[in-house]
């Protein structure tokens, strides 16, 4: 593959990897400073927990298998790996969130109104 084209190829994927991490980044930021979380699948975000982590560990792997040998491989894995470790970080502190809310409110979140626990005032 000529040079030009590696670092074409290379480019679109820092730049899909950049929105990737943007768009999930406003949504991340409510709900941890919210703590609301009753709009949120559970499912949904154990498997894009899991994906993510994934793809991040996928990456470590690929890279010391191949020992950055080339230039292609590595910024291929950097990318995957620094695209997808604020994602997992993010949904896995959102999934956390998601269950204690769960398990101090109930399935659907319904009785949190944002104040503290309803089970500490009885």
């Amino acid at each position: 593959m000529a040079n030009t084209e590696w670092w074409i190829i290379t480019i679109i994927g820092i730049i899909g990897a950049l929105i990737a991490v943007i768009a999930f980044c406003p949504q991340s930021l409510k709900t941890i400073k919210t703590k609301k979380t009753d709009g949120i699948s559970l499912l949904t975000f154990i498997l894009y927990t899991t994906a993510n982590s994934l793809w991040v560990l996928w990456g470590i792997i690929h890279l010391s298998y191949h020992g950055g040998s080339e230039s292609t491989i590595l910024m291929k894995d950097l990318v995957i790996i620094c695209a997808n470790t604020p994602c997992a970080i993010w949904s896995g502190i959102i999934l956390v969130i998601k269950i204690n809310n769960m398990y101090k409110y109930g399935e659907d979140c319904k009785k949190w109104k944002g104040k503290v626990n309803i089970k500490s005032n009885f």
